[in-house]
């Protein structure tokens, strides 16, 4: 009597093995967040990560919606490119033989590095993120059913030759019953495949889907929502995973039927008719959500930002919000910017304007091809960055930077400026430690001293750490120098859409004009509106904060200029030349080089 329980025991313990694993890393996971073994900022407990899907159910849906979508519509074509390559390889040995390698190594190329080519090649629509998936699903498919396709008996092949079958008969009556099994094993995998496919591709350029909404809430700092996202991507790969093992099975049973050959040709109908409903109806799915209203006459224009919503960018939002763009003639969609960054997007024309920096532009500007693209405002007037250090450790200056850890970007222009003012100031660089910026909040970081020194924009970090109560000192890179009190940030323009559109260009450039007035005339209504915009999510329940932000930098969007938006030939000369004498970039960029005050100056 006790073996069968001992037995019964030992099945019930192997089948909750998966659950036993999981709700063990659970338990692992809470007790390392309860006990902050990891900053509580960097490591969510599980309880705040499950809020969130009740939270930002809606935000969650949409993008789930987008990213599955893709992920379908590339497993679908994937299989069908599969199929219909696998096909053809096994009827000519030649093109096997000369193919198959090629399809091998094809898979050998990172995926990360094919997505940015195909955003520029084919913009930032769902095309790349389907061909992406495509890419990553058809090989599973095609080497499966190869496999299955030369498992196929000899006996039953010879039988229908016999009886005077074509090749046809021989594929359609044993080669592709034969092959079901590893069809639908390849089609496992092809499905984990599809859904990070897609979410990658997302990460890379996108204005919506699972990817996007993970690179912005990565970009706020937001753990609990990146978590959240992680396991809802692995939950729907899941998910898929199981569809088809119910539709493997509810096909496959024929070997445990012994059907018959025409049986079993009848069973792979079946699956074949099942796709194309699917196929259907998520094409008719897609139809109805991409449908235009015709009867909008305004023109579109796509701004892409280069980060999450912050006080940087509230004309914009202001702007739309109070109609001025409505006004123009021009309706506006707010993006965020790709992996590469917002400068790659507007130089495709996959966006109309951008958000740059002047430093970050040398680089570009001063390439051999440099990208298509012109500074048309300065957003603030004067260089508002500097460095921040714990209070009392001596970093009033650069040269106090001695002996500290500075948490580096690791960019050469970067490093070169800390270099530089701490020389000036008459320290030693080389006494400065430089450790990898990995700060999400620069008040935790400094206060639980991760880091010593990091480089900050004040209106928003500077701001943060005032209201965190930290302690601190700080000093401005202007302070020092002169000469670094370069424009940051920069709206950029395509040149093509200058040239072709300047009306259009204009219109809008003025409309953003009025929307930083406002901001800097009314910045507390200013700060609501920016909130009310932003659909990222992350200024959500940090009103306060933004205000504070917001009463800050509105006195700085303008300054000493005579009007918002204006660059000072000289200031933005001057930068470049200490750039390029200093050997930071290889060639010289010339004077007034990539920037104009045309669309800018002048009443709204």
């Amino acid at each position: 009597m006790c073996l069968p329980l001992i037995k019964k025991l030992q099945s019930i313990i192997n089948e909750s093995a998966p659950i036993i694993s999981v709700v063990a890393v659970i338990l692992l996971w809470l007790v390392i967040s309860e006990w902050e073994l990891v900053p509580a900022y960097m490591l969510p407990s599980p309880a705040e990560v499950v809020q969130v899907f009740f939270t930002d159910t809606a935000v969650l849906l949409k993008h789930t919606i987008i990213t599955v979508q893709e992920a379908l519509y590339g497993l679908l074509i994937g299989t069908a490119l599969g199929f219909v390559i696998a096909v053809v390889m096994d009827r000519f040995d030649f093109l096997y033989k000369s193919f198959y390698p090629l399809i091998v190594i094809s898979q050998t190329i990172p995926t990360i590095a094919i997505a940015p080519l195909l955003v520029l090649w084919m913009g930032f629509s769902m095309a790349p993120k389907i061909t992406l998936v495509v890419l990553t699903t058809f090989f599973p498919i095609t080497v499966s059913l190869l496999d299955g396709f030369k498992s196929a008996d000899k006996d039953e092949i010879n039988l229908i030759r016999s009886m005077g079958g074509n090749r046809f008969q021989v594929f359609r009556h044993v080669k592709l019953p034969s092959a079901a099994e590893q069809f639908f094993s390849g089609l496992k995998v092809s499905a984990s495949y599809s859904v990070v496919g897609a979410v990658i591709s997302e990460w890379l350029g996108g204005f919506e889907g699972l990817g996007v909404y993970m690179t912005r809430v990565k970009k706020a700092y937001a753990f609990d929502k990146m978590f959240a996202v992680i396991i809802l991507i692995s939950a729907l790969s899941l998910v898929l995973m199981a569809v088809i093992n119910l539709l493997r099975n509810s096909v496959l049973h024929y070997k445990k039927e012994k059907l018959s050959l025409k049986e079993r040709s009848v069973k792979m109908k079946k699956i074949v008719c099942i796709l194309l409903a699917v196929i259907l109806v998520i094409g008719g799915f897609a139809l109805y959500n991409s449908r235009e209203n015709k009867g909008d006459e305004l023109t579109e224009i796509t701004l892409c930002l280069d980060w999450t919503p912050n006080t940087n960018h509230t004309g914009f939002f202001v702007a739309d919000k109070l109609g001025y763009y409505e006004d123009a003639g021009i309706k506006i969609q707010i993006v965020q910017p790709p992996e590469n960054g917002a400068e790659l997007m507007t130089a495709s024309g996959q966006a109309q304007f951008g958000i740059s920096f002047q430093d970050t532009l040398a680089d570009l500007f001063s390439s051999e091809n440099p990208p298509e693209i012109t500074s048309v405002a300065a957003i603030i007037q004067h260089n508002t960055s500097g460095i921040i250090t714990r209070k009392g450790e001596g970093a009033t200056s650069p040269k106090g930077l001695e002996g500290m850890r500075y948490s580096t970007w690791d960019w050469s222009i970067e490093q070169a400026t800390i270099k530089y003012l701490m020389e000036k100031d008459g320290g030693d660089y080389s006494k400065l430690q430089l450790i990898p910026n990995a700060v999400t909040n620069e008040a935790e970081a400094l206060k639980n001293k991760d880091t010593d020194a990091i480089w900050i924009y004040y209106a928003w970090a500077g701001v943060a750490c005032e209201r965190a109560d930290l302690e601190f000192d700080y000093f401005a890179l202007t302070d020092i120098d002169k000469v670094f009190d370069y424009y940051t940030p920069v709206i950029v323009a395509n040149n093509a859409f200058l040239e072709e559109s300047p009306e259009i260009a204009r219109a809008f450039m003025q409309a953003t004009k009025k929307g930083y007035e406002y901001a800097v005339e009314n910045p507390v209504h200013a700060a609501q509106l920016l909130v009310e915009g932003d659909t990222t999510g992350s200024l959500d329940g940090s009103i306060d904060f933004v205000a504070a932000s917001q009463q800050w930098i509105s006195e700085k969007y303008i300054d000493d200029a005579e009007e918002w938006g204006v660059f000072d030939a000289e200031r933005w000369n001057s930068y470049y030349k200490w750039v390029y004498d200093e050997g930071l970039i290889a060639k010289e960029i010339p004077e007034n080089f990539g920037f104009t005050n045309d669309f800018i100056k002048g009443d709204n």
